[in-house]
């Protein structure tokens, strides 16, 4: 829930306490509700920002961290490689154990550095930054000149910090981008695992008698080592360390997976973008081959929208929907019998994919009766059609087009095939297929969904349209068998309530028009 107050009645139930860059002066009394909460057993999370102070030198962050050895500094905690990517340090702690952090899954970005004592204890140091100590006077929210400079703090940054207060614990980061919308796209594994760890009712992340276990084995080790200090002795002892560390990681990062559940809403409402194949878009969410626009149209239709990190049943069975863009890597047979039980029990998986990118894919294409590149008829051989519009829907006096990046036929053989758009000579460039309870659709375009064919960082339309904005939040409603949305170039002047008669658009030539050039595109 949402405390505007935090009251004794909100927090009496309360697991846990998130307080996202607090920034406005603490009511009477609030702080010490807070306190109470945490030494009591709750769990608080307190998430502060870079460089951000009032003029008495104090913070709303800092000062409900008073309990703590933990303060969050007045600096940008910053990275020599964008992204903390591969840069990272984490303790062993049930929050980050096993994950990587070659795509900045744990989501951390510009924030502060931590300042912590002996009490606190580290869960996640950036590598290879440093502190770049605010500026009261720059324009430029108080950040500093970007540059390191004599006295500021070289080399391990603490970037997130935890300390038991009472009952309870109290765990600080310097940085709000995890918890953010665009980034948990892909920070999700390590925000689902933290959300897990607050609300387990426990004081630490270690249990002391496995402290104290650990070490004894410890001293037993040594002992070991001093009373037969031979080779044998030493590789043995450095297998069982190898092998312990390896077994008791796997097994905490086990126990702490935490699923997404789209199941709990209906239609299911989990929307995966395959992140395990090497696909062509950018791991940037807002490169022109990135897939920001794309995030933000599903979350604008209801749904989460999250990366996958590895294609297996126990995430994906609890998913609605799975995009994938031109995987690179090819699907491996058990990860195809996982696709085709996910799409017969109900799931909907879109592929887009030119034909020079389908040649990994295409085992899995053809386990659903597609092809890419070929449409059948007009040509046995490979024939692109570039950029283009074609007509999906028309009213009496109107019609509305998806755009195309550089589209390749698709061929669906089967009779139960449902073409949604065409491209020139009546040939299909996206095709639905209904298996079992599911839906497959493939896009022969590999740049389809992507910001260049899609949404702006800026929000700037396409030509002074949002054509492809548009035709998704149609699509969708027909992926989940919903009444259809109406384009509003369709609604004339009944409006949205009431829409114009619309039917489908069967092809551009069927209709009159020869979608081949960006002119003839303009004149409907």
């Amino acid at each position: 829930m949402i405390s505007k107050d935090l009251s004794d009645a909100d927090l009496r139930d309360a697991a846990a306490l998130v307080l996202i860059f607090p920034d406005q002066p603490w009511a009477e009394g609030q702080l010490e509700r807070i306190w109470s909460f945490a030494r009591q057993g709750g769990s608080l999370l307190v998430l502060g920002e870079h460089t951000t102070r009032d003029r008495d030198g104090s913070s709303r962050f800092n000062d409900v961290l008073g309990p703590t050895k933990m303060r969050v500094a007045f600096d940008c905690a910053t990275f020599a490689v964008g992204g903390w990517l591969q840069s990272y340090e984490v303790m062993i702690h049930p929050t980050t154990v096993g994950i990587p952090d070659d795509r900045n899954q744990l989501g951390v970005v510009i924030g502060a550095s931590l300042q912590a004592g002996w009490r606190a204890r580290p869960i996640v140091v950036g590598r290879w930054g440093w502190a770049d100590l605010g500026d009261e006077g720059s324009s430029r929210a108080m950040i500093g000149n970007e540059r390191y400079d004599a006295g500021e703090k070289l080399g391990d940054v603490l970037l997130a910090a935890e300390q038991p207060v009472g009952k309870g614990k109290i765990v600080a980061f310097g940085d709000t981008s995890s918890l953010t919308n665009g980034i948990n796209v892909s920070s999700h594994v390590f925000t689902s695992r933290l959300f897990a760890y607050l609300a387990d009712g426990s004081v630490r992340a270690h249990a002391l008698w496995r402290q104290f276990l650990g070490l004894l084995l410890c001293v037993g080790i040594v002992g070991l080592l001093l009373g037969r200090p031979n080779e044998r002795t030493v590789a043995l002892v450095v297998l069982g360390l190898a092998g312990s560390l390896v077994i008791t990681s796997a097994a905490t990062s086990h126990a702490w997976e935490s699923f997404p559940d789209g199941r709990l809403k209906s239609p299911n409402n989990l929307a995966y973008l395959d992140a395990s194949h090497l696909e062509a878009s950018s791991g940037e969410s807002w490169r022109g081959d990135g897939l920001g626009g794309l995030v933000l149209t599903l979350m604008r239709n209801g749904y989460l929208a999250l990366a996958l990190p590895q294609l297996d049943a126990e995430r994906l069975q609890r998913a609605g929907l799975l995009i994938s863009v031109a995987p690179q890597r090819g699907f491996s047979r058990s990860e195809r019998a996982v696709l085709r039980d996910f799409v017969n029990r109900g799931g909907t998986f879109i592929l887009t994919a030119g034909c020079d990118d389908a040649g990994p894919c295409r085992p899995l294409l053809l386990d659903f009766g597609f092809d890419v590149g070929t449409d059948g008829v007009h040509s046995p051989e490979t024939v692109p059609m570039g950029h283009f519009k074609s007509p999906y829907l028309r009213s009496e006096d109107q019609r509305v087009f998806v755009r195309f990046h550089a589209a390749w036929p698709v061929l669906c053989n089967a009779a139960d095939a449902q073409v949604i758009a065409y491209g020139r000579d009546n040939v299909p460039v996206i095709v639905l297929r209904r298996i079992g309870a599911g839906k497959v659709v493939v896009i022969g375009d590999t740049q389809f969904a992507t910001n260049d064919n899609l949404e702006r960082e800026d929000g700037e339309p396409f030509e002074g349209l949002r054509e492809n904005a548009d035709f998704w939040r149609w699509f969708l409603t027909q992926l989940r068998d919903e009444p259809a949305w109406v384009p509003p170039a369709l609604r004339g002047e009944k409006g949205p309530e009431e829409p114009a008669p619309v039917s489908r658009a069967s092809s551009p030539r069927s209709e009159g028009g020869t979608p081949s050039t960006q002119a003839q595109e303009g004149t409907p």
